[in-house]
């Protein structure tokens, strides 16, 4: 991580853009890893309760067949 952060911290010194544009180009990629890191997020919680859902579903059936 912290090379991926000095690297990031390099380009960004090097790329001879102003502070504004960098600000806004920085600004609009942590949007968009926000929104995939949400979605990311979410699809791992439905998972979990699918998963819950179909053991429950699993553990009826058992008892049903006792």
């Amino acid at each position: 991580m912290e090379e991926l952060r000095n690297r990031l911290i390099e380009l960004i010194n090097n790329c001879g853009l102003s502070i504004d544009c960098i600000y806004y180009i920085v600004k609009d990629v942590y949007r968009e890893l926000s929104d995939e890191y949400r979605l990311v997020l979410q699809k791992q919680q439905e998972q979990a309760l699918q998963a819950n859902s179909e053991a429950s579903e699993n553990k009826n059936l058992e008892e049903e067949e006792k």
